[in-house]
């Protein structure tokens, strides 16, 4: 993929490394997911200490969403019944009922 020129000064210094057939491809998955040629994507991660990662998967997406949806509403349910003076341990059992509910389905998930 080329890369198109969006740094002020020429890229003109070249650095490599070696790294293990298993490290290699998770590199090489990460690299692929993010949509960055393999340079950008290294200088994003050493010089900004960021990686952008595009999910070519729209499942995951609405599977992250729906886990963000549950977990704000349990949030919000917990912060009412406190401000109402109602925290009990029935809500807090049934709040870790559903948190375990989230955790086994993200565990269990399968694109």
């Amino acid at each position: 993929m080329a890369r198109p020129l969006k740094e002020k000064a020429p890229l003109t210094r070249f650095f490599a490394f070696k790294t293990t057939e298993e490290a290699g491809k998770v590199w090489d998955a990460k690299i692929a997911a993010s949509k960055l040629s393999k340079s950008e994507f290294i200088r994003k991660v050493v010089e900004k200490n960021q990686t952008v990662i595009k999910s070519a998967d729209p499942r995951i997406s609405f599977l992250l969403a729906q886990q963000s949806n549950n977990i704000n509403q349990i949030a919000h349910h917990l912060h009412s019944a406190k401000r109402a003076g109602t925290v009990s341990n029935h809500i807090y059992l049934n709040i870790l009922e559903q948190l375990e509910i989230i955790a086994t389905v993200a565990k269990n998930w399968r694109p």
